[in-house]
């Protein structure tokens, strides 16, 4: 299968990569699957919880974690952010309705979800990523 080329450029280097969304809205989640899907990742695993999302970390290695801010009752998503990076160094885009709360989190990038297309998302992985390389 060949990556899809979005906005000129091909995600080819998607195949392999092990993707985290961390996310506890069901259709956020499906559309944030498609969109990685459409780049060419096919190694995606989803955590509903800051709890979740740790151990997710711990055991599936992600080399890109796709982020929400606010998980309802499962706790935060920068936390859970935080507590995952401290054992590895991940590329991060927090997609997300309340940016303002990422202002702090200067390895990460940051797309709201009133701008959430799959170009943007394609655009803020290019850009996690190499955050992540210059580290």
């Amino acid at each position: 299968m060949r990556a899809k080329v979005v906005n000129g450029q091909t995600h080819a280097r998607a195949a392999g990569q092990r993707v985290l969304i961390i996310e506890d809205d069901d259709i956020a989640a499906d559309l944030l699957a498609i969109y990685v899907s459409d780049l060419g990742y096919t190694n995606v695993l989803r955590a509903t919880t800051e709890s979740g999302a740790v151990a997710a970390t711990a055991e599936f290695a992600p080399d890109l974690i796709l982020a929400d801010v606010r998980l309802g009752e499962g706790g935060d998503g920068i936390n859970a952010v935080r507590l995952a990076n401290k054992k590895i160094g991940t590329a991060l885009v927090y997609v997300t309705s309340h940016p303002q709360l990422t202002r702090e989190e200067s390895k990460a990038v940051t797309l709201p979800k009133a701008d959430l297309t799959g170009d943007r998302l394609a655009q803020a992985i290019e850009a996690a990523l190499l955050i992540r390389f210059l580290q």
